[in-house]
């Protein structure tokens, strides 16, 4: 009964609320921000990178970009996030 409650299970980190989530986490390398400009809580997307490969290689994608976007960043809407 368990196993089919985990295939009906579905993530609150719709794909556009992921697209949102790792163009934040590309921008700021902070996963706390990024979950929050994503509107989920900060686990969530802890546990879909466990769950979904792909995923997870997107996450560790944006943190490969994020030191040189933060060195060359202009000052914006994101501008007073910091790296944790």
């Amino acid at each position: 009964m368990a196993a089919k409650r985990e295939e009906t299970r579905r993530s609150t980190l719709t794909p556009a609320r992921r697209a949102r989530f790792l163009r934040v986490l590309g921008e700021t390398a902070n996963v706390t921000e990024a979950a929050r400009a994503a509107g989920v809580a900060r686990m969530i997307p802890y546990n879909l990178r466990r769950a979904d490969e792909w995923f997870a290689r997107a996450w560790d994608a944006a943190l490969a970009g994020a030191p040189a976007k933060l060195a060359a960043r202009q000052p914006g809407a994101l501008a007073w996030v910091r790296r944790a």
